[in-house]
């Protein structure tokens, strides 16, 4: 062996040498915590709206819709219609804007909610400087100058009625429970409700005002909300229809991307005193600090029927593998949880077994499922029968 060769040799044996005793006293030195994650910062992205609104109880916000907490106080000695009992200045105050974007309205509008052991407290103050121009006594009560209070003692409203009630300016009233859907051509769900409400209305200085009492006893109360586990969906709107200006006005609380107020998805949230628990109440500040939209998990007979098809994809008939990617592609079809489960099965089944028939059957699917998972991002799902119904009338 050269000189050349003998130095080479040794300059690798002592690099060796080398790296196995720095490995030794590294691996001596006793390992070194990780440093400590910062906490994360306090939900309050608008302090001073929280304070204004809910009184530093909850946030004025909930996955982006408004959050209103609604008081307990002493029930008023009787509805005057006039807002000048003590117990309302004392009341929960929210302002109504514009009904798509909520950008403010040249006419105020403002809601007061409050509440007791047995009723729900509304009232409305609006404003109006043509008080002789009211419309009323004609036409639709929905086309008069009227307040519409919506709302269901439960977390969400999809598939099933809400509550309503249509007070006009002369005191005249309409009550249901229905659920409109204005994007599938105004099918309605019905359910009876012929409740016992007390109301009176009064005119002010350019203003018409209102007030309300709705027993809870007189209720659809979802058995969450009889818990007091629930925040409930809430909306509260006013039509002020053209005067000598010209120009029709639509108020909305909780803006709702859209001009028809029965656009469910987009209601706010109430917590009324009554129905919260300091555990419910911090159960909501927590959800509402992580943000997003509240999701929706697939019932397990969904994700069961799901799977069961992808693995239907392996079958030897080339019929039978096709009728089983049809009916995934229906089943995606349904609504935004239904296409989301669909696609995120489709992209595990590609990912568990890369080679396999199912999975190239699956990823063949991915796209078209995927497009409509975006497309169906609804926050108003209807029932399923509706969207059967909706082809029938498409025919």
């Amino acid at each position: 062996m050269s000189w050349e060769c003998s130095r080479t040799w040794r300059a690798v044996l002592n690099g060796v040498l080398a790296a196995t005793l720095m490995g030794s006293a590294l691996a001596a030195e006793p390992e070194k915590p990780a440093p400590a994650k910062p906490a994360a910062p306090a939900f309050n992205p608008d302090p001073k709206l929280d304070a204004k609104v809910n009184g530093g109880i909850l946030p004025a916000k909930y996955h982006g819709l408004p959050l209103v907490w609604i008081p307990k106080l002493d029930a008023p000695k009787k509805l005057s219609g006039d807002l000048k009992d003590e117990v309302w200045k004392k009341a929960a105050t929210v302002e109504l804007g514009e009904v798509i974007g909520g950008g403010k309205l040249k006419l105020k509008t403002e809601a007061l909610l409050f509440c007791t052991a047995d009723a729900l407290y509304i009232g409305y103050r609006c404003e109006e400087p043509k008080l002789d121009a009211l419309k009323l006594n004609e036409g639709e009560i929905w086309s008069r100058d009227e307040v519409e209070i919506f709302f269901e003692p439960a977390k969400d409203t999809i598939k099933k009625c809400y509550h309503q009630i249509i007070i006009d300016a002369g005191n005249d009233t309409w009550k249901g429970r229905t659920h409109i859907y204005p994007n599938y051509k105004y099918q309605q769900l019905h359910d009876d409700w012929e409740p016992n409400f007390e109301s009176a209305t009064g005119k002010g200085e350019k203003a018409w005002t209102l007030e309300a009492k709705v027993p809870f006893e007189q209720m659809k109360l979802s058995d969450e909300a009889k818990a007091k586990k629930t925040l409930w969906r809430l909306n509260l709107n006013r039509v002020r229809p053209a005067k000598e200006d010209g120009e029709d006005l639509n108020y909305s609380w909780s803006p709702l991307g859209a001009k028809y107020f029965h656009t469910a998805g987009k209601f706010g949230y109430a917590l009324p005193e009554s129905f919260a628990t300091p555990e419910l109440v911090e159960e909501v500040k927590k959800s509402a600090a992580q943000g997003g939209a509240p999701a929706r998990e697939a019932e397990p007979a969904l994700v069961y029927e799901v799977r069961k098809r992808i693995g239907e994809l392996e079958a030897e008939l080339f019929s039978e593998r096709d009728t089983a990617a049809e009916r995934l592609r229906k089943l995606a079809q349904q609504d935004a949880v239904a296409a989301q489960c669909v696609y995120s099965e489709l992209l595990d089944s590609t990912l568990r077994a890369r080679d396999s028939q199912a999975a190239g059957a699956a990823k063949a699917l991915l796209g078209e499922v995927k497009a409509s998972a975006d497309e169906k991002k609804e926050d108003d799902p209807p029932p399923d029968n509706m969207r059967a119904m909706m082809g029938q009338l498409d025919q």
